[in-house]
């Protein structure tokens, strides 16, 4: 379970976020299934997400209205 994966604003848009999902993914055992959340509206993260082959999974919107969407892989698979 990835808790949280954040990369600083000043280096957004530098391939850093699919670099570490990748080493994540080349990490886990055959199998493996990782999982990683964001906010349902941050739209470049989602998309990263489904372009690495990662599926929604889970909905849940927080007391505040916040809405959070969790991916999930299989390595492997």
């Amino acid at each position: 379970d990835i808790g949280r994966m954040i990369v600083h604003p000043a280096f957004f848009r530098r391939g850093i976020a699919a670099r570490l999902l990748a080493a994540a993914e080349a990490a886990a055992p055959e199998g493996a299934r990782i999982t990683v959340s964001t906010g349902e509206a941050n739209g470049p993260a989602v998309r990263l997400y489904e372009t690495r082959g990662y599926r929604a999974w889970r909905r849940t919107t927080l007391p505040d209205g916040l809405r959070l969407v969790r991916f999930l892989k299989e390595v492997g698979a």
